[in-house]
């Protein structure tokens, strides 16, 4: 189930690139990660805003169907990288899937990852227990905080229920980074005040019996 294409939000950074001067990510002596770390004490973060958009979803349904995973996960930790998120198309051909530009020579786009342990399966090929790492555009390095208009960051030891595309060679990412993820709270599935989307364990019941009769 999964897809061998650009990744979606490519697009969107190829101009917001050029602001982020993310060439530099290699590995830093112990001298000089020690005093960047005494730098970023008294030098604030500079921060910077980057503009996304992403694919909106107008029901349960849309998101059930082109999820390849469902999930509900435990988020476990995180760590910050540039990552190239450019794939070979599937249909070198086709002229909206290969928009002409070499995958290795894409910019690097800033992602948080997080390493996520399954607790339950509701759609995809994984199984409880296992950790499997998920990505979200944005997130913050030892000197600048990335932030991503119209997203909301997941917390850490939290739990949520959560829609996402896989990749071959790349961590799972969020259809949407506010229709997507749903947080679990005293038992309760709460919903981001920006997703008109509703979910409640009747829904996943059903959508549960739904997987299993396939």
């Amino acid at each position: 189930m999964n897809k061998s294409k650009w990744v979606p939000v490519f697009s969107v950074f190829c101009l917001t690139m050029a602001l982020l001067g993310c060439g530099s990510n290699g590995a830093k002596s112990n001298e000089s990660q020690a005093s960047a770390s005494k730098a970023s004490e008294a030098v604030p973060k500079q921060e910077i805003s980057i503009e996304a958009s992403f694919p909106k979803y107008s029901s349960l349904g849309e998101l059930e169907n082109q999820a390849d995973l469902i999930v509900e996960g435990r988020i476990l930790s995180s760590t910050f990288q540039f990552l190239n998120v450019a794939q070979k198309p599937s249909d070198p051909a086709d002229a909206q899937l290969n928009p002409g530009t070499d995958p290795a020579d894409s910019p690097l786009i800033p992602y948080t990852i997080y390493d996520v342990q399954i607790q339950k399966v509701y759609k995809g090929e994984v199984t409880e227990k296992e950790t499997i790492q998920v990505k979200q555009v944005g997130g913050e390095n030892q000197k600048t905080i990335f932030k991503v208009n119209d997203s909301t960051g997941l917390k850490m030891n939290g739990d949520y229920i959560m829609f996402l595309a896989t990749y071959d060679h790349s961590p799972a990412s969020l259809l949407n980074p506010i229709q997507a993820s749903y947080q679990l709270v005293d038992n309760q599935i709460v919903a981001s005040d920006k997703n008109p989307i509703k979910l409640n364990f009747k829904d996943l019941k059903q959508l549960t019996e739904s997987s299993s009769m396939k």
